[in-house]
């Protein structure tokens, strides 16, 4: 029996022996009842049903200090369950309720300077040569950036001073120490581009060692005027095209990539000695299209100078800064499907977007496997992979690789080409580069780079010396017809007996000579060649004109009657 019964029974043997109710010991009920409090402390019974719903009491007093994992939230973290139960943190997963934003590995919230100047030092393509349809890379830094571009690009520069000083022409940077500014709280960045002259030179005192020495020289004069490490940008030398290389520079050296990848070590080890940002602009440019971001064997043209500006600032601005996006990630974010629910029409000038080898997006530089339009393709410019650029293109030139063909194939099967440069002709024409046109596999023209015209493909056809720029040349037994119904009549200018020939094959045809008749504008049918073989005078009073063993000339007419008659003329 439990506590609880044996004080049942307790009482109720005093109720029935008539002992009345307040003679009970209250010693024996409270000693009773701390012994049933004890036996359930220590042995819980089974839980009952729950109760119904009690009225709401006051409220307690204001509690201290709550569980752990709370009391120590940051402002705008987020909070999340930790796996030991707690409440955790992280400070690189925050949340803005006022911009109503999400930010993601610490977005930074210093905002990026937005006014104040970037200053560049360099060469001609510091100052801009060939982004002929286009901005200058510094130009474009400084846009993207939002800061003043302060550029001190000198055409021809070097960065050495060595035996022969400014080869060129144009002062070294050596010399130019004096321009780089003492930092200031306006003066944010200074980029140098410096390299590719001193490569390209050729000189023996002009060689990487010599280059990494005097690029010493000048950090050492920007750290002496306050300017640190992070403040300053060092590239490599610039790209350029591989077919430079094997030429002699000025300064009597070959020039190989070899001797330009030793400047671009030696131009990092500046970089890392210092602390300085580093931008490797040689196999950026390399990596997304090569030649065809060179405007000449050595410049960066429009494009290229675009590719050199967002490789620069993507180094000096690499990290992603909170301005009150929805989401901010200062990181790669994979995302297996993205679904846009409005499909805006970008405006002109938009970049497309790729994706490369590796999964990430960018903007897209090339297509490996091809792309493919169903609909209308405007091109202010078009070249063909694997084209020789000319020297200067122009911003809407359709550019093509060498040997290349425009091909149609009609209904038929039967196909026309047009093959704007050869090299080698069937023609004799010796090491010329020649438009092409072909219909249905034969050649029907050329224009060779002489300049003259090229009529029909069989037969030989001799570059002679009188053969002027201009001219329309015919092979052998070719000529210019005309045919009507079978009937033919031709210009053959030279033929195998090397005659000239002129062809009319109707029964009752001619051949007639027209000339203005002495009024311009005014035609005259002056001759004839008649089918018969007679030849025609059709002007009446005159005659053929003679000339005499002694040079004297007489025009031969003839009179009503008949006779002739000869007058010196």
């Amino acid at each position: 029996m439990s506590l609880l019964d044996d004080l049942k029974t307790a009482i109720d043997a005093d109720i029935n022996n008539d002992k009345p109710v307040e003679s009970i010991d209250p010693n024996t009920i409270a000693d009773n009842l701390k012994a049933v409090a004890d036996f359930a402390a220590t042995n819980p019974g089974p839980q009952g049903p729950v109760g119904p719903q009690g009225p709401a009491g006051p409220q307690g007093p204001t509690g201290g200090g709550g569980g752990g994992g709370v009391s120590g939230l940051q402002d705008k973290q987020i909070a999340f369950g930790a796996a030991d139960g707690t409440i955790a943190q992280d400070g690189a997963l925050k949340f803005d309720s006022a911009a109503k934003s999400l930010m993601l590995n610490n977005p930074l919230s210093v905002a990026f300077p937005t006014a104040g100047n970037i200053h560049f030092f360099g060469d001609s393509i510091t100052g801009g040569t060939g982004s002929a349809g286009g901005s200058p890379f510094a130009t474009l830094v400084a846009g993207f950036l939002g800061l003043t571009e302060v550029n001190y690009g000198v055409s021809a520069s070097f960065l050495e001073k060595r035996a022969p000083v400014d080869p060129s022409g144009a002062p070294n940077m050596i010399d130019r120490l004096n321009q780089i500014p003492t930092k200031t709280s306006a003066d944010k960045f200074i980029v140098f581009v410096y390299g590719i002259n001193d490569v390209n030179y050729g000189g023996t005192n002009y060689n990487a060692a010599n280059f990494q020495a005097d690029y010493t020289t000048v950090l050492n004069n920007c750290i002496s005027k306050g300017w640190i490490g992070s403040d300053i940008l060092i590239t490599s030398t610039t790209y350029q095209k591989p077919a430079f290389y094997g030429n002699t520079g000025a300064g009597g050296g070959v020039v190989t990539l070899a001797i330009q990848q030793a400047f671009n070590a030696a131009a990092l080890a500046v970089s890392t000695a210092f602390g300085t940002k580093y931008f490797d602009v040689f196999n950026y440019i390399k990596d997304r299209g090569g030649d065809f971001n060179v405007a000449d064997s050595v410049h960066p043209n429009a494009a290229g100078h675009y590719l050199m500006a967002c490789g620069i600032t993507d180094v000096i601005k690499p990290d992603v800064y909170s301005h009150g996006q929805s989401v901010a990630i200062n990181g790669v974010a994979e995302i297996k499907q993205l679904l846009l629910s409005v499909n805006k029409i970008l405006k002109d000038g938009s970049a497309v977007l790729g994706i490369d080898a590796d999964g990430k997006v960018g903007v897209l530089n090339s297509v490996k496997s091809g792309f493919r339009l169903n609909g209308k393709a405007f091109f202010s410019q078009l070249i063909q992979s694997g084209a020789d650029l000319p020297d200067e293109p122009g911003a809407n030139d359709i550019i093509l690789k060498h040997q290349s063909k425009i091909i149609q194939k009609a209904t038929d099967g039967k196909e026309m080409f047009i093959q704007l440069s050869d090299s080698g002709d069937v023609m004799t024409i010796a090491g010329g580069l020649r438009i092409r046109y072909v219909v249905n596999g034969q050649d029907v023209m050329y224009i060779p780079h002489q300049g003259w015209i090229v009529l029909g493909a069989s037969g030989t056809f001799d570059t002679a010396p009188d053969i002027k720029r201009g001219d329309v040349a015919i092979g052998t037994t070719n000529g210019i017809a005309a045919s009507i119904g079978g009937i033919q009549g031709k210009f053959i200018p030279l033929t195998q007996s090397n005659y000239t020939a002129i062809k009319n094959d109707y029964s009752a045809g001619k051949i007639q000579f027209l000339v203005s008749g002495g009024v311009s504008n005014n035609e005259v049918n002056a001759w004839n060649i008649n089918a018969d073989g007679t030849f025609e005078n059709l002007i009446n009073g005159n005659g053929i004109i003679l000339k005499s063993p002694d040079g004297t000339k007489y025009r031969v007419t003839v009179a009503n009657g008949g006779a002739l008659t000869t007058v010196a003329v």
